[in-house]
């Protein structure tokens, strides 16, 4: 492809993902425009993910994410269910995990940079604001109540590793933090507000660790600052909001979720079948062993009941990868620590709630694909603009 197709194809998927996380706010959900905008995102993603199949030797992570998303793809196929939650369950996931290829390869072929992913970042954070005030108000109105719990608190966290691209610049994402932060505060929900401040805590971590030997006494004081100012201000916006307060207090209830979880887990273990504890029993089979009707909720038992073992080690790997990449010196630290944030966000909302089957997960996976295709760039050569 020529460098003009390349650059469009960039900026047009970036554009695309935008105008289909916008729509609450700024247009209805489930509109022709989300429609248009998802089928385009997917489609070039589609084509890169095609390319990397072809592609014999390929990076490991590269490989299992290639045989994860397949394994979901052939689930759904041979499941013969295809509409109603078993196709916005694999539309999630395609929108989660397709783009990846397509940035992978882009960033190979020296069209993305930072430049592009902190653009993205600032877009989406304003789109995920405004769609927060906008869930909200609609939450309120149906309910007819104050205080509603909102999903879109996780968009937040879902955003938190491309706030790491910032590092050059630590006062702003100091207020990119304190404003994720106070947004996923407000929406109420525990697992985003953990997983929350311990990926902040990473990104902290990173900042003092890589100070400047010149400037290294400044660096370290504003560091300070900033774990001060973040803490003190989570602390206050906690204490200011008695109905997270009562949540919290009561965290151990779990939402009733410990009955489906405990649900699922006897479900397979009782199975007697070897079958079903290899290869699971079949594409969203959560939803009628639950006993309520319910997805998982935790991305270890809907692999365990959709895909068995299989999908279970499968995942382990696709995770562990990222652990590995942080342990190999080789890697440079800031590729090293940003492969560290991802892995605490991914595996501890691997269990508050769930990640592969979140469409909000594509911008984590963005920036691995980033890394990866930095690693993978040819020497020498700089991004095109």
């Amino acid at each position: 492809m020529s460098i003009s197709i390349n650059g469009s194809i960039r900026n047009l998927l970036f554009s695309f993902l935008c105008i289909y996380f916008a729509q609450g706010f700024f247009y209805p959900n489930g509109s022709v425009i989300s429609k248009i905008s998802l089928l385009f995102v997917l489609g070039v993603s589609f084509v890169f993910f095609i390319k990397e199949i072809v592609v014999i030797n390929k990076n490991l992570f590269v490989s299992f994410l290639l045989a994860f998303i397949l394994m979901n793809i052939i689930g759904f196929i041979i499941g013969m269910e295809y509409g109603g939650i078993y196709y916005s369950q694999l539309r999630n996931i395609m929108t989660a995990i397709l783009p990846f290829f397509a940035v992978y390869s882009l960033t190979k072929a020296s069209f993305i940079k930072e430049k592009h992913l902190r653009i993205l970042f600032v877009a989406m954070l304003i789109i995920s604001i405004l769609n927060f005030y906008h869930s909200q108000s609609v939450l309120m109105f149906e309910q007819d109540r104050e205080n509603v719990l909102s999903n879109a608190g996780y968009m937040f966290v879902a955003l938190l590793p491309l706030v790491f691209l910032f590092d050059k610049k630590k006062l702003m994402q100091m207020v990119f933090l304190m404003l994720m932060m106070f947004m996923t505060i407000k929406s109420a929900k525990r697992g985003a507000i953990i997983t929350f401040g311990l990926g902040a805590l990473v990104i902290l971590f990173y900042q003092l660790k890589n100070s400047p030997s010149d400037k290294r006494l400044a660096s370290y004081a504003l560091s300070f600052l900033m774990i001060i100012v973040v803490m003190f201000f989570a602390i206050d916006q906690l204490h200011n909001n008695e109905f997270l307060l009562k949540r919290m207090e009561n965290i151990s209830d779990g939402s009733g979720r410990s009955r489906i979880y405990s649900n699922l887990f006897n479900a397979w273990v009782d199975s007697d079948s070897l079958l079903n504890y290899i290869f699971g029993f079949g594409f969203v089979a959560t939803i009628s062993k639950s006993g309520s009707g319910h997805l998982a909720h935790n991305d270890w038992l809907e692999l365990l009941t959709n895909f068995g073992l299989l999908g279970v080690f499968l995942y382990l790997f696709t995770l562990g990868y990222l652990l590995i990449y942080f342990f190999i010196k080789s890697n440079d630290d800031k590729s090293r620590y940003g492969m560290l944030l991802i892995f605490v966000l991914w595996f501890f909302q691997t269990g508050f709630s769930m990640f592969y089957t979140s469409s909000s997960s594509v911008f984590s996976l963005m920036l691995i694909a980033y890394y990866l295709g930095l690693r993978e760039r040819p020497l020498g050569v700089q991004a095109v603009e």
